[in-house]
């Protein structure tokens, strides 16, 4: 089994230039990868970094995250 990395939120929060605690408001929303252990926040590196190349501007969309413009609700399939 492969090794985990894991970070804590001051260190995702220095990744994203961000406060750990807006790093924490941003995984309870699950708008970033996160897992608890023994009530604590945690991030899995290789969550993070795939996270994040799909945070690019020039990723590919994922059908799932299409927005139909024209009533700003997500497309069904």
């Amino acid at each position: 089994m492969a090794a985990i990395e894991l970070l804590t939120p001051d260190e995702v929060g220095e990744l994203l230039r961000l406060s750990a605690n807006r790093v924490v408001v941003l995984a309870r929303r699950g708008e970033i990868p996160f897992l608890t252990i023994d009530g604590h926040v945690r991030f899995d590196a290789k969550d993070i970094e795939d996270w994040l190349r799909y945070q690019r501007s020039d990723a590919p969309i994922l059908p799932e995250k299409l927005v139909d413009v024209t009533t700003r609700a997500e497309a069904t399939k």
